[in-house]
């Protein structure tokens, strides 16, 4: 692990769909990929980098010694972010690096979350991802597709609640892997037998709408 970069990765586009510059929002006074940074550096990452195409972040000193500037290219919205790192496994000095992909929508986090990281137990567990992923609200068999005018349910769609087997979602909290793996995976950030880190606490949400920064405001101000 000694000899392990790890790299605690924060992406951090300009543009926005849902929200206008949506990384520079606030919750309880710092902004979202401030909340991404701070968190970064409470834990044992040996390098820390935003990427950006955003100028906000260039001209404020907490971000910029850390800010990577991104290409244009990879800054639209047809860019997803495994183009992103995957631009940094070109660099042959970084193919061993692991980065962590701390997207800046993404709360709550808690140093503990990476214990087995840090402490090395990862490592010994001969998988080269990790994903977090959180107990899925709605099951998969109670969602109905809608197609050629017709809502079709599910052939389970019926069954009590408690008849499913519990499924997971991705959380997007954190995405672990080794950059010289990313050809294989791509454009998906993790394998098929990824190392799985359940987020099983209260309160998780991902940043996507305006009403989601609303609801991230009321409980963190708490």
């Amino acid at each position: 692990m000694k000899d392990i970069n790890i790299v605690a990765f924060i992406p951090a586009r300009r543009n926005s769909k849902g929200i206008k510059f949506k990384n520079r929002q606030k919750i309880a006074g710092v902004s979202l990929v401030g909340h991404a940074l701070n968190f970064a550096k409470k834990c044992n990452f040996n390098e820390i980098i935003i990427s950006t195409d955003d100028e906000y972040f260039y001209e404020h000193k907490e971000f910029s010694k850390y800010c990577h500037r991104r290409d244009g290219k990879l800054a639209d919205d047809q860019a997803i972010i495994a183009d992103v790192v995957r631009q940094y496994s070109l660099d042959i000095n970084r193919r061993n690096d692991f980065f962590v992909v701390l997207e800046p929508t993404c709360f709550v986090r808690k140093k503990s979350h990476l214990d087995f990281l840090f402490n090395g137990d990862f490592f010994l567990k001969n998988k080269a991802t990790f994903t977090s992923f959180i107990e899925s609200p709605i099951p998969k068999e109670k969602i109905w597709k809608y197609k050629d005018g017709k809502m079709i349910p599910h052939a389970d769609v019926w069954k009590r609640r408690q008849e499913y087997e519990k499924q997971y979602s991705l959380s997007g909290h954190y995405y672990g892997l080794f950059l010289v793996n990313i050809d294989n995976i791509y454009p998906s950030l993790c394998e098929d037998d990824v190392y799985p880190l359940i987020i099983d606490d209260d309160f998780h949400i991902d940043i996507d709408r305006k009403v989601d920064l609303d609801i991230a405001r009321a409980i963190l101000s708490k």
